[in-house]
């Protein structure tokens, strides 16, 4: 979905941090699912009409960790 977000000229963003309960009664969401991840989906709008504040963080290129400075946790299916 992420790829053909970017070829479609959108940008996404995966949020764990939401209020699941309020998702839930939103959308509906049975109690057999448990919802854990939101996503915002739309097309960047011009850093120019955000407060002088927000732009400048905005135009700062993103600097990541390396892979191997991060833990993955994995369960096993057995």
């Amino acid at each position: 979905m992420a790829i053909e977000a970017v070829n479609l000229g959108l940008t996404m963003h995966m949020m764990g941090g939401f209020n699941d309960d309020l998702a839930r009664e939103l959308l509906q969401i049975p109690d057999l699912h448990a919802p854990v991840v939101a996503i915002s989906i739309g097309y960047p709008a011009d850093p120019n009409t955000l407060p002088a504040e927000l732009a400048a963080k905005d135009l700062v290129p993103r600097v990541r960790k390396p892979v191997n400075a991060g833990r993955l946790a994995i369960r096993s299916a057995m």
